[in-house]
């Protein structure tokens, strides 16, 4: 919500109005979620439109798309929690939690509302569930030196979303926040779930395409793919 931030919201919008795309966006953790929360309201079963051909989700939505169901639960702890703060007061003591909003955190009420609608083919969320093995991989041993207290509040967030993610025990489980791209299979329920982790924006494997007439997922490999689509191929 910042200059940048809305400069980049307008051009996507733009784009999609352009190539006539409707872009539903699953919130993350960076975002100001006070304006998030005040564009969703309590109302969890209804998409708000943020611009001409973006809308967000509320966390618990649920649709159907190509004769499959899907859910979505967005936020996630921000494992930096601590360093956002502490820029918070440097930069400006009256600053209201400019680059760190505790309404990103999951609550029990979002994991009771998700739960409670039961099964989904498809459940797209930011956090991870636990068991996911590259997620797993990418935190052990807190390579980047984030505080205790915030891999306490990181794991609390991750807990919730395991909790939502069995109740739901869906086919699929798309998320990011961990800036992995990879697939693997999770226990869940009866079954297995192909849990497909996201990488961050700009590098390979950070977007991913789900079939819903076959059921097949294609990760999209940035090097191949995005240039061929660009130059109007097909996938």
């Amino acid at each position: 919500t910042d200059n940048n931030g809305m400069k980049f919201a307008h051009k996507v919008s733009d784009l999609c109005v352009l190539w006539d795309i409707e872009l539903w966006v699953v919130p993350g953790n960076h975002e100001n979620h006070r304006v998030v929360n005040e564009l969703l309201g309590e109302d969890r079963t209804t998409r708000k439109e943020y611009r001409p051909n973006v809308s967000v989700l509320p966390r618990g939505y649920r649709w159907e798309w190509g004769g499959m169901s899907f859910v979505a639960l967005g936020g996630a702890p921000s494992v930096d929690r601590g360093w956002r703060v502490r820029a918070n007061r440097d930069l400006n003591p009256d600053a209201k939690n400019k680059h760190w909003y505790p309404e990103e955190a999951l609550t029990d009420e979002d994991v009771a509302f998700v739960s409670e609608g039961g099964y989904a083919d498809v459940m797209v969320g930011h956090d991870a569930p636990r068991g996911v093995p590259r997620v797993d991989s990418v935190i052990a041993g807190n390579p980047m030196g984030f505080l205790d207290e915030d891999l306490a509040y990181a794991d609390i967030g991750r807990g919730l979303m395991n909790e939502a993610f069995h109740a739901v025990a869906p086919s699929y489980f798309f998320h990011g926040h961990y800036h992995v791209g990879g697939s693997d299979y999770v226990d869940v329920g009866d079954g297995r779930a192909l849990v497909t982790s996201l990488a961050h924006e700009m590098n390979n494997y950070s977007m991913a395409v789900l079939d819903t007439e076959d059921g097949s997922v294609m990760r999209i490999d940035h090097s191949k793919d995005i240039p061929l689509f660009r130059r109007g191929g097909s996938w």
